[in-house]
């Protein structure tokens, strides 16, 4: 084995010890609870009809049978889930490994944010990332139906890949009906088929979900300058806002001016800096993509507030160190100057954004 062989193995296990030493060590953050709450709607009710029992119950379907097969009660839940997550990271690993560089793979894989967010968090938003870079990898392979299906599961786990569609479609063109008979029919089994049993209950908690974002981004802003009625306004049309991002960088990518990973990561930054909900766990959805539309310093922004923000963040909810349980649920969860802190990462995030932007219209005046 050569040196670099080596030393990109070390790396991959120093990343896969940080993550199962976390696991080992704690319980989680409050989606432990939650997660753990659903999984037994499901075990007393079943997976579809599970959601007419619960508003708050927004994990989709896949998700919540996963979560149904994980609860073994021999062994902790929350360890288990988490496990899991480690998991999809060494399947995001290997997709970038093949889709750029090594390093590439290793800048997600030795992420402290992507580190503690598949170790310790407990949330399933690393599986929803392998998965889209598993539909990505597959789409380089010419495996369109694949590929499809891949985005179908991604939406299976969260629904945000939605959003990703129109920029697969595109991006398999002249194989577009295989693409998008394969997300049909994958969409159709992980929804329509739990839908058909539970009723509108599945599809309402599942696509109308929206997450608390007073403490985050524009949102956070807004609330903080008492301007009210303006941050009713940004709320109301937030939906609006952040389609119309959506669409601009589909027609970048359209136009050929960015890649299919960093029109990917472009989508995933702008729901962040644009969107009006937020949970810490969705700074992961970025960071995987960052090295295919971001300059390196800018990068290096993102990693260190992201990895900033989260540690303080556990802390305060976990009371100190050691971590073990971060309740994210006490009436002090948020405070002003976590919210400032917020405020860095998601200027850091801007700046990605508008640096992955501006190179694609560069591009594209360049090549008028």
């Amino acid at each position: 084995m050569q040196r670099r062989d080596a030393l990109f193995f070390a790396a991959i296990a120093l990343g896969l010890a940080l993550r199962l030493w976390l696991t080992a060590t704690t319980f989680g953050t409050s989606d432990v609870i939650y997660k753990t709450t659903w999984a037994h709607l499901a075990e007393r009710f079943g997976v579809a009809n599970a959601y007419a029992h619960s508003p708050f119950m927004n994990d989709p379907p896949l998700a919540v049978a996963v979560s149904v097969l994980l609860d073994w009660h021999e062994v902790a839940f929350g360890d288990l889930f988490r496990f899991v997550q480690t998991l999809a990271d060494l399947v995001s690993l290997a997709c970038l490994a093949l889709l750029a560089k090594r390093e590439t793979a290793l800048a997600y894989f030795l992420s402290p944010a992507a580190i503690m967010i598949s170790g310790f968090h407990c949330n399933s938003d690393p599986s929803m990332i392998a998965f889209v870079l598993l539909a990505a990898l597959l789409h380089t392979r010419g495996r369109h139906a694949s590929s499809g299906a891949a985005l179908a599961l991604a939406t299976g786990v969260k629904v945000v890949p939605l959003l990703l569609l129109p920029i697969f479609l595109i991006a398999s063109r002249r194989h577009a009906l295989r693409f998008g008979a394969a997300w049909t029919a994958m969409m159709a089994l992980l929804f329509g088929v739990p839908a058909a049993i539970g009723g509108i209950a599945v599809l309402r908690n599942t696509f109308l979900y929206k997450s608390v974002g007073n403490w985050w981004g524009i949102i956070s802003m807004l609330h903080f300058a008492g301007a009210t009625n303006a941050e009713r306004f940004f709320r109301a049309m937030n939906t609006i806002v952040v389609l119309a991002a959506v669409a601009a960088i589909t027609l970048l990518f359209a136009r050929n001016r960015i890649t299919l990973l960093a029109a990917c990561g472009l989508v995933f930054t702008a729901l962040l800096v644009l969107g009006a909900g937020f949970g810490v766990q969705y700074l992961l959805w970025p960071i995987a993509f960052l090295p295919f539309f971001a300059p390196r310093l800018i990068r290096f922004a993102v990693h260190a507030a992201a990895a900033l923000f989260l540690f303080t963040v556990y802390t305060h909810w976990s009371r100190g160190l050691p971590w073990f349980f971060a309740n994210s649920d006490t009436p002090d969860a948020t405070t002003s100057a976590l919210v400032v802190f917020g405020w860095v990462v998601w200027l850091a995030l801007a700046a990605a954004a508008v640096a992955g932007i501006r190179a694609g219209f560069s591009q594209s005046k360049e090549s008028s």
